[in-house]
């Protein structure tokens, strides 16, 4: 009963790595930026999710703001996007690449997402 619990529920096979994480400066709500990896036939993206402050990422989520195609290198080299608590209600991204985005929600729940 158990694995088939699992089947329903595990993303196997992806893997999430946490490249980036700020507070909202409220401190109730944090962004993560992380690099996703489905598997071998998928590449790489990069994602954005906006979780509760007192909740971790794992490696069956999958990016709830934004997703762009890209790695880890291309993010951290300033090449993808900057992105920002402009207050604790609305963030702010900054484009930099021609790349192929997936995803661009523009509001969340009470926050608001820009898009530059």
């Amino acid at each position: 009963f158990l694995f088939v619990g699992c089947l329903v529920s595990c993303d196997f096979g992806a893997k999430n790595i946490l490249i980036d994480e700020k507070m909202s400066p409220n401190g109730e709500n944090k962004i993560v930026v992380f690099q996703r990896d489905a598997g071998a036939t998928t590449g790489f993206s990069i994602q954005v999710s906006v979780l509760k402050s007192n909740k971790n990422l794992k490696n069956s989520d999958k990016g709830n703001i934004f997703v762009i195609a890209g790695n880890k290198t291309d993010f951290e080299t300033g090449k993808l996007f900057d992105i920002s608590w402009l207050d604790e209600k609305t963030l702010n991204i900054t484009l930099h690449s021609d790349k192929k985005v997936y995803k661009q929600v523009e509001k969340l729940e009470n926050i608001s997402i820009q898009y530059h």
